[in-house]
């Protein structure tokens, strides 16, 4: 089966003709212009912010209604909103990098055989 992939942050959503609406059962085309946004962020490495975009989306409009056909998919997307709301994702590119701790050593003499000994090494 064939997939938008974004490497960078290890996410893959498979191409797919339709989907099933989870809220009523419909089965739905997908459009060409979602598979053209699917393909640009995958190629882009930004396939997961729209995932975690459409999540929040789908999310803001309320908690749908538990379908007694597909109540494992809500409890895994109620999961998932738990998680959102807490913060739990944090794109690897948007993770803050502190500065790097500055390491302080006390200055240590060495010996002329130390230093014979590491420019042998490296210089051979």
């Amino acid at each position: 089966m064939a997939e938008f992939i974004d490497y960078v942050n290890r996410a893959a959503v498979p191409k797919l003709e339709e989907y099933i609406d989870i809220k009523t059962g419909d089965t739905r085309q997908i459009s060409q212009e979602v598979q053209d946004q699917l393909d640009y962020h995958a190629k882009n490495s930004t396939l997961i912010h729209l995932l975690y975009s459409a999540l929040d989306h789908y999310f803001s409009k309320g908690q749908p209604s538990v379908s007694t056909d597909h109540p494992d998919i809500f409890k895994e997307l109620s999961i998932i909103k738990g998680l959102l709301q807490q913060g739990a994702y944090i794109p690897a590119q948007s993770r803050k990098q502190g500065k790097p701790s500055r390491v302080t050593t006390t200055p240590q003499s060495l010996s002329m055989e130390e230093v014979e000994e590491v420019l042998e090494a490296f210089i051979g």
